[in-house]
C-alpha cells in the first residue's frame, strides 16, 4: 500500500441550537491590556448566526488516500494547518502508510522550524489521519492497534468552556452535568491580576458557587489558562484550598516553565498544564523541572497519536505525573484507554468543543454516564454524516 495523495476538504451545516451558543470566554494573556479584556469573545471564531437557533458550522478535515482505495481522515483542523501540510506532501507520497514512525521522524526533520508551532500541527494531523487510515485498512479500531482496551468505557470531566460565568447559570449547568454523569468538572476564569480584588474576589466567587453547588463528592478543577503570574496563582491557591480544589490549570504562560514550577513549589493546590506544549521533549521538559502534577498535551498540537504514546510512557515512569490529554475526546480516548488508568486516569470532555468538532461525525462516541465509549468503528471512526453537509469543497494544500 502507497500513498497516492493529501487533501484537505471543508464542509459546512447548519447546526441547531436554542439560543447562544457561546456565552462567555475564558482569560486571555493578551487581557494585560485593557482594551482586550473588553472584547466578549475570544479564542477560535465564533459560528456565524444564521438566523435565531440556527448557526453555520465548518469544518475542516485532513485526508489522505492511498492506492488500494483506503482513505484515513483527522479533523477538524484549521485553515493555518492546511498550508503547513504542503510542506510534507512530498515526503508522504509514495510512502508506506503504515510507516508512522519513519514518517514521523521524516516530516520532524525535514523542517527544523517545524518542532513547534503550526507546523508540528500539521505533523500531528497527518500522524492522526495515518493511525486513522491502518485501523480502516485492517478493519480494527486504533485503540485495539495501540494494545488493546484496559477499559471499554473510560471516565470524563465536563469542561465548560464557553458557558456563562453568572452565578445562578453556573448553578444549573453544575447541576446539568452532574446529572449527565460526570464526577468531574474544570470551570474557567474571567480575572487575572490585573483586575485586583475584585477581579480575585469574582473568581473566588465561582469556586464557591461551584463547590456549594457540586457537593462534596464531585472533582472541581479550575483554569486560568496563561494569563495569571506566580504570585497572583498562589494567593488564590491559598483561598481556593478550603474548597477541595482538583488543580488550577494553565496559570502562566507556556514559556515560563520556571514559573510553573515555583507556583508548584508553593501551592498548596496540584498545578495542571501542557496543553500548548510540543512534542514529548516538551513534556520531558516539564517533568524534569517539576512543574506539573498533570501534564496535559493536545493530540492535535503536540505531535499526533504517535507522540502521545511516547510522552505517555515518560509519565509512567515520572513520580506522581498523570496523563490527562487536553480537549479532542474522541481521539485521545483510543490513547487513554490503551493505558493502564493509573498514567491516565481520565478523558477531558470539553463540552462545547466536542459538539462542534463531531458534528460532521456519522457516529461519534457515546457518552454514558460520564465516561466516553469504545466501539469497533474501523480507526478513529471518523466516517462523516452525509445528511449534515449542505457543501463539501476541496481546500488547496498551497
Amino acid at each position: 500500500m502507497k500513498i497516492t495523495a493529501v487533501r484537505a476538504r471543508r464542509v459546512t451545516g447548519t447546526f441547531e441550537y436554542d439560543g447562544e451558543f457561546r456565552e462567555e470566554r475564558q482569560a486571555r494573556p493578551i487581557d494585560l491590556y485593557e482594551q482586550n479584556f473588553a472584547v466578549s469573545m475570544g479564542g477560535p471564531p465564533a459560528m456565524p448566526k444564521i438566523s435565531d437557533g440556527k448557526y453555520r458550522m465548518e469544518g475542516i478535515f485532513l485526508e489522505i488516500d492511498t492506492d488500494e482505495g483506503v482513505t484515513g481522515r483527522a479533523g477538524t483542523i484549521g485553515a493555518e494547518t492546511v498550508h503547513m501540510v504542503a510542506q510534507f506532501e512530498r515526503l508522504l507520497v509514495g510512502s508506506d502508510p503504515f510507516a508512522t514512525e519513519l514518517l514521523w521522524d521524516a516530516m520532524y526533520r525535514s523542517v527544523p522550524n517545524a518542532r513547534k508551532g503550526p507546523g508540528m500541527l500539521a505533523i500531528s494531523a497527518i500522524d492522526n489521519a495515518l493511525w486513522d487510515l491502518k485501523g480502516r485498512a485492517l478493519n480494527q479500531p486504533v485503540w485495539r492497534l495501540l494494545g488493546g482496551a484496559a477499559r471499554m468505557e473510560v471516565p470524563m470531566y465536563a469542561s465548560t468552556l464557553g458557558y456563562s460565568l453568572e452565578p445562578e447559570l453556573v448553578r444549573q449547568r453544575v447541576k446539568d452535568h452532574i446529572a449527565l454523569g460526570y464526577r468531574g468538572q474544570k470551570w474557567f476564569f474571567r480575572y487575572g491580576p490585573q483586575h485586583g480584588r475584585d477581579g480575585m474576589a469574582k473568581n473566588l466567587e465561582l469556586v464557591e458557587t461551584v463547590r456549594d453547588t457540586a457537593g462534596p463528592d464531585v472533582e472541581i478543577m479550575f483554569d486560568a489558562w496563561k494569563s495569571w503570574d506566580v504570585r497572583y496563582t498562589v494567593d488564590m491557591a491559598e483561598r481556593m484550598v478550603d474548597y477541595d480544589v482538583k488543580w488550577i490549570e494553565e496559570p502562566v504562560q507556556p514559556d515560563r516553565i520556571s514559573s510553573y514550577a515555583a507556583i508548584r513549589r508553593a501551592s498548596p493546590i496540584a498545578i495542571a498544564g501542557g496543553e500548548g506544549e510540543f512534542t514529548r521533549w516538551g513534556a520531558q521538559e516539564l517533568i524534569a523541572q517539576e512543574a506539573v502534577d498533570y501534564l496535559q498535551p493536545d493530540v492535535f498540537i503536540a505531535g499526533g497519536i504517535s507522540e502521545l504514546t511516547k510522552i505517555a510512557a515518560i509519565a509512567s515512569v515520572s513520580e506522581g505525573v498523570k496523563l490527562m490529554p487536553h480537549a479532542r475526546a474522541n481521539v485521545s480516548m483510543h490513547i487513554v484507554a490503551a493505558q493502564s488508568p493509573d498514567v491516565c486516569p481520565s478523558v477531558e470532555d470539553l463540552v462545547k468543543s466536542s459538539v462542534t468538532n463531531e458534528f460532521f461525525l456519522l457516529a461519534p462516541p457515546v457518552r454514558r454516564l460520564g465516561k466516553i465509549c469504545l466501539s469497533e468503528q474501523p480507526g478513529l471512526g471518523m466516517d462523516l454524516d452525509p445528511a449534515k453537509i449542505e457543501s463539501d469543497e476541496d481546500v488547496p494544500l498551497r
